[in-house]
């Protein structure tokens, strides 16, 4: 599973070279789960990340939704168990 995993990132990154660097999308629900820069890949650039967290921690200020690689999952453990911030 690990190489598995190098390979579908070493193959990502160089498909991203060819589509335009780190400005190309990614569509969650097939993206790869070892993405280093997720924020900007699933929601444009960091400043949208940054506008739609402000946003749930209004709405959600005690983190009830929670889910891998969605806005606020950098606040928790890679496991989703407990806040790091």
């Amino acid at each position: 599973q690990e190489i598995l995993a190098k390979l579908v990132t070493e193959k990502g990154n160089i498909l991203q070279t060819i589509a335009g660097g780190s400005q190309s999308g990614a569509y969650m629900n097939e993206a790869d789960p070892n993405e280093k820069y997720w924020q900007q890949k699933f929601f444009g650039t960091i400043e949208n990340y940054n506008k739609l967290k402000s946003i749930k921690n209004r709405v959600d200020p005690n983190g009830i939704f929670v889910c891998n690689k969605c806005v606020g999952s950098d606040d928790w453990s890679d496991d989703l168990n407990c806040r790091i911030d």
